[in-house]
């Protein structure tokens, strides 16, 4: 390990180098995504996909109903969690501008006049979020839906934000937006 003079050996040395390179490249490994960010409409609306409902069969408004002497069998009456306040679309489909930094463990986006989301890494409250280099992925689920966002800089240097809403019962429908740094305004 040390040497006569009191030094590191070249082996050690090396590996002290490669483990603080490491250490340190993936303490923050998509800085990339960082800044602000400003919603690029012709690009978003290149994307765009019309709805399709392929859906075949049709909604009937009979339900069934089984009783027995009277008395309403379990699951043949389900009723749905309605809350009385519609959900709405994420913040990120809202905002034609958005901030990203990173604090540790969290990712904090922020959209001007609209408001501001934190992501911690791993499981918190019911969002599942994590993120590599490649991307940037959060999934939660409600009582209604389920929601799947993923943020990645494509080749050009454009943040690409797909959003997932798969509401119950429905037609999963998927939302792309295109976003440009803002120092290319």
């Amino acid at each position: 390990m040390v040497n006569r003079l009191g030094l590191l050996s070249t082996e050690h040395l090396t590996l002290i180098f490669v483990t603080t390179f490491f250490l340190t490249s993936n303490a923050y490994p998509i800085s990339t995504y960082e800044g602000n960010w400003i919603v690029n409409q012709e690009e978003t609306e290149a994307l765009r996909e019309p709805y399709k409902d392929n859906s075949k069969k049709k909604r009937s408004k009979f339900k069934p109903h089984v009783s027995l002497g009277g008395l309403p069998m379990p699951g043949s009456n389900r009723q749905k969690a309605m809350s009385r306040l519609a959900a709405q679309s994420p913040m990120v489909l809202r905002s034609s501008k958005m901030t990203i930094t990173f604090e540790g463990d969290q990712i904090h986006v922020r959209y001007p006049n609209i408001g501001h989301e934190i992501l911690h890494k791993g499981e918190f409250r019911g969002r599942k979020t994590k993120w590599s280099r490649k991307q940037i992925k959060q999934t939660y689920r409600t009582t209604e839906r389920r929601v799947t966002k993923t943020w990645s800089i494509n080749k050009q240097g454009r943040l690409l934000v797909i959003v997932k809403i798969k509401p119950n019962e429905s037609k999963q429908v998927i939302t792309r937006r295109v976003f440009d740094p803002d120092s290319l305004h």
